[in-house]
């Protein structure tokens, strides 16, 4: 929940207006596999503010799963360097006490993509064609529809009657 808190600021902030889309400012919201670009700042401001919320929340959740699953593989990679270690590997309490910890940490990475896998599932389909439909329905108001002038003296056979 800190993670979501704390990106949530930054990016409300960046949306706003408020803090600059600069590059420092970006990368503090940019999570592996989430590349969070001027360009998709500037796409959520063009957004009614009712889809900047929902856009912005699923943004939240991916940055956050992402940054937390990071750090879950890096504990991970530690552990399996850290049972190398002649002392450790020497040490059969401690090697299983590393091979325990790397198990639990195993499951709660699988435990937390599956609750994101079921939750991009119940979300994103009603949140996509929700969105689809907002962006057809302005896209079509954008269109005028091409109106044929009325001539008062129209040709027939290549006359003017």
């Amino acid at each position: 929940h800190q993670e979501a808190a704390t990106v949530t600021v930054d990016l409300q902030t960046l949306v706003s207006g408020a803090t600059p889309p600069t590059l420092a400012n970006l990368d503090k919201i940019t999570a592996p596999g989430v590349a969070i670009t001027r360009q998709v700042i500037e796409a959520i401001r063009e957004m009614p503010a009712t889809e900047q919320g929902l856009i912005m929340g699923r943004l939240v959740s991916e940055i956050s799963t992402a940054r937390t699953v990071e750090k879950a593989l890096f504990a991970r990679r530690l552990l399996l360097t850290g049972r190398q270690v002649p002392e450790v590997y020497a040490t059969e309490v401690a090697r299983e006490h590393a091979d325990t910890s790397i198990t639990e940490l195993d499951k709660e990475i699988e435990n937390l993509l599956f609750e994101t896998r079921v939750r991009k599932e119940v979300v994103s389909n009603t949140l996509t064609s929700l969105l689809q439909r907002a962006a057809a329905k302005r896209q079509a108001s954008l269109t005028v529809p091409q109106v044929s002038p009325l001539d008062s003296r129209p040709l027939s056979n290549g006359r003017v009657q």
